[in-house]
């Protein structure tokens, strides 16, 4: 059942499509690229943030879509002394953005 779960194409897929979009989303607000569309679009620069934004919200958008068309099964659960992990994981994920 788990050889069953690593080979199914939809998981791949998705975590192909996960992949490309972490990629692109950092690639597109790294320091170099930024600086290239503000000397390439001149005064136009200001909608760059906003159309940003936008392209990641609308493309992340449809990786969770994609996510919950292929939904099936729990990949993992978290029973007893994991749930206290998963806490302090949440905890420490919490902690870790707000500092």
């Amino acid at each position: 059942m788990f050889l069953d779960l690593i080979i199914d194409i939809k998981i791949v897929k998705l975590l192909v499509i996960t992949s490309a979009w972490c990629f692109i989303h950092s690639f597109l607000i790294s320091i170099s690229i930024v600086n290239f569309f503000k000397n390439s679009l001149g005064k136009h620069f200001r909608y760059y943030r906003i159309s940003y934004n936008l392209l990641s919200f609308f493309s992340l958008l449809l990786v969770i879509i994609y996510e919950i068309r292929i939904r099936q099964l729990i990949l993992f659960h978290w029973d007893g002394i994991f749930k206290v992990i998963q806490l302090v994981l949440f905890l420490l994920s919490l902690f870790i953005f707000y500092l």
